[in-house]
């Protein structure tokens, strides 16, 4: 089964930055495409971009025009559903990292990262992320399934108890006959 292109939201108050990770991230390698970007250039900008766009990942900049990268990462998460984050950082510290993962993010990746670095990033947060989906979706199933069962459960409950009341009035009546 051939798998979808991810699509992956770039935020970055920084138009070069933008095309220059957007163009890493599009290479096609092995002669498959790594990802579709889509650009937004600020944290509103980003909020508008994954309602109207299926999107499987968010790399976003710490420093925003509008804002911080951590504070939109919190706000996605809060979501639930959307795409995983990944924050970028110029030189990322172990602070910024645990900070970054409290928000949310997956990962927190330096913004001079070499392109197969960053790709490999990208796929480990895409393949984290489609098994949360997939998991979700399991327990989602699961739950309506117990929730089918558990109604079939009490209309069996109440037959039973309905057919246990025939029993009892049928032996009263058989006895109440047998005793005149």
């Amino acid at each position: 089964i051939p798998q979808r292109i991810p699509r992956i939201l770039i935020v970055s108050g920084n138009r070069l930055e933008r095309m220059r990770l957007a163009a890493k991230l599009s290479e096609v390698s092995d002669h498959s495409q790594v990802a579709v970007c889509v650009l937004a250039e600020s944290a509103k900008d980003a909020l508008k971009a994954i309602q109207a766009d299926q999107i499987d990942l968010a790399l976003i900049r710490t420093e925003l025009p509008d804002g911080s990268g951590l504070t939109l990462t919190r706000e996605i998460c809060k979501r639930g559903r959307v795409p995983a984050s990944i924050l970028l950082a110029d030189n990322p510290t172990i602070d910024e990292a645990v900070e970054a993962m409290r928000c949310g993010a997956v990962d927190i990746v330096s913004c001079r990262a070499a392109a197969a670095d960053l790709i490999l990033s990208v796929r480990t947060a895409i393949d984290r992320s489609n098994t949360a989906r997939t998991r979700e979706a399991r327990i989602e199933r699961l739950t309506r399934v117990c929730r089918r069962l558990n109604q079939a459960r009490h209309e069996v409950t109440q037959q039973v108890s309905s057919l246990c009341g025939d029993l009892v009035n049928a032996y009263q009546e058989l006895s109440g006959q047998v005793l005149e």
